[in-house]
């Protein structure tokens, strides 16, 4: 573990973290892409995705226990694979990084283009002048808030993300109450595309990259004030939300010993 590192971040920041890095773009557009695919069975379309990414998820919690370490999705292939498959993965993880800042503003581009005309065009899908300029803020203020350090960051998302549950929950009551259309749970409507449509909804529609938010645990496990401990809870917990139901009953996932 770096000493140079603040070891700033709590178990509750962890946890922020990743259900921050999941309750993002990826659930809004994800929804929208999946059920063009997969139609009403885009919802086994994320369960499946949800739990291939939890036998994932618990992987990364047995090594971020036991080695923790900043960057981790990158330091463990090097790790166990050498040095040109660490180096291989640490540019795809820099890549995808790198990206999604610019995904995040994009993302609020184009929503905001529905109560902001001229932000967004769907006809031509790009982004209007005024649009640019929104993004470029965006992007400014990601700079600012990460340039003043992890603590800075935490201080934002914890509260942001406790914020971000609102939507997900005001949105699904809404669409249950007003516009749930029981007629499509049906056997002839409701996989039209088949298990093809269903597993290319996984693969091509946003729903694993929705899901990956647990690793921002992982990445951030240099600056958590006991990482040993406090990593591997943060996965488990944010895994357990998934597969709660199917566990025996009495199961605490913060007894598994890591």
């Amino acid at each position: 573990m770096n000493a140079s590192l603040k070891h700033e971040l709590s178990l509750l920041d962890l946890i922020m973290a990743s259900l921050g890095g999941i309750i993002g773009s990826g659930w809004l557009f994800g929804a929208l892409y999946a059920a063009n695919a997969a139609g009403p069975a885009s919802i086994l379309s994320w369960l499946l995705g949800g739990f291939a990414v939890i036998l994932i998820g618990l992987v990364y919690a047995e090594l971020a226990g036991m080695l923790p370490e900043s960057g981790g999705v990158a330091r463990y292939p090097d790790y166990s694979h050498g040095q040109v498959t660490g180096f291989l993965m640490g540019w795809a993880v820099w890549i995808g990084y790198a990206a999604s800042p610019a995904i995040q503003a994009e993302a609020v581009v184009q929503y905001s283009a529905h109560y902001i005309p001229g932000l967004f065009s769907a006809r031509t899908d790009t982004i209007g002048p005024w649009g640019l300029i929104l993004a470029a803020g965006l992007m400014g203020a990601f700079f600012v808030i990460n340039y003043f350090g992890v603590r800075s960051f935490a201080r934002i998302n914890t509260p942001l993300t406790l914020v971000k549950f609102i939507m997900p929950v005001l949105t699904i009551g809404v669409f249950l109450t007003v516009s749930l259309h029981w007629h499509n749970i049906t056997a002839g409507h409701f996989a039209p595309y088949g298990t093809a449509g269903i597993l290319q909804a996984i693969a091509t529609s946003g729903i694993i990259f929705a899901f990956l938010g647990f690793r921002q645990a992982v990445d951030l496990a240099g600056e958590a004030k006991d990482p040993h401990r406090d990593v591997p809870r943060a996965i488990m917990i944010y895994s357990s939300r998934i597969i709660i139901d199917e566990l025996p009953s009495g199961f605490d996932p913060l007894s598994v010993s890591i």
